[in-house]
């Protein structure tokens, strides 16, 4: 998907053992892309997390999937989750208006 018209950062968060998607290389090809100003966008990976990495801290894990398999341990999507949220939030924080 090409992002080079987007003006601002895109952040993508991949997990390697995504269940529902291949976002692993998804996350991985925008983070090697850049936007309009020739920045690069962001990718967070988590090889041993499954598609609950993504989801934040809000939503409870016995609700994630709807009873799918979405991959991953409890512990590494809990690392991802962790790790990543700050980084969507620092983010957030510097391109408010």
């Amino acid at each position: 998907m090409p992002l080079d018209r987007v003006r601002g950062t895109v952040l993508a968060v991949g997990s390697g053992d995504d269940r529902l998607w291949p976002s692993l290389a998804a996350a991985r090809s925008i983070g090697q892309q850049r936007n309009a100003a020739g920045r690069k966008h962001q990718a967070l990976l988590y090889p041993k997390a499954g598609h609950a990495a993504a989801f934040y801290p809000y939503l409870p894990s016995a609700v994630q999937g709807g009873g799918r398999p979405l991959g991953g341990t409890r512990a590494a999507d809990a690392h991802a989750k962790a790790d990543s949220w700050p980084q969507v939030l620092r983010l957030l924080e510097r391109t408010a208006p």
